[in-house]
């Protein structure tokens, strides 16, 4: 439920959201941008015509951010905005929402990604002033796997009996 998470699980109108540096709220992509099917910026204009791959914005608190990589957006079956943690947590479990992954297989797209591209542990260390999660991104890992470990209980959930 981070903003820095929730800006790219975008909401189900596929618009990506802003958390600018010193603005309290969450809002609208400020250049009126759909990502569509293909995750990766309208079709006029691709996430990585702002969101570039030199280093220099990361230290600019009002410049594109990015992770190093081609930007996109999580998959659309990956939308979290708007959601309570309770919501998010369920979506992550379901294998019909998280891409067919189990608990291990969610700790290992986490880890992939990771060693592919950087672009996940990217929010921990955005740079600019921008704000980060909680913890770091290994204690992200841990806490997935944890969470795998322990059934993948979610906020809500009737108790054991």
């Amino acid at each position: 439920m981070h903003p820095r998470c929730v800006n790219c699980h975008v909401g189900p109108d596929n618009t990506p959201m802003w958390t600018l540096v010193g603005e309290a709220g969450t809002r609208p992509h400020g250049m009126n941008i759909n990502a569509d099917a293909s995750r990766s910026g309208a079709q006029e204009l691709p996430c990585g015509t702002c969101h570039t791959t030199s280093t220099t914005p990361n230290t600019v608190a009002h410049a594109p951010p990015h992770a190093g990589i081609p930007w996109q957006l999580a998959p659309v079956d990956f939308v979290w905005f708007g959601k309570t943690g309770g919501e998010i947590c369920r979506q992550m479990r379901d294998p019909k929402r998280n891409g067919s992954r189990d608990a291990a297989g969610l700790v290992a797209h986490l880890q992939h990604d990771a060693a592919l591209n950087g672009f996940i542990p990217w929010a921990w260390s955005p740079g600019g002033g921008r704000s980060t999660p909680p913890g770091t991104f290994e204690d992200h890992v841990r806490d997935i796997t944890i969470w795998g470990s322990a059934g993948q209980p979610c906020p809500g959930d009737p108790k054991p009996q």
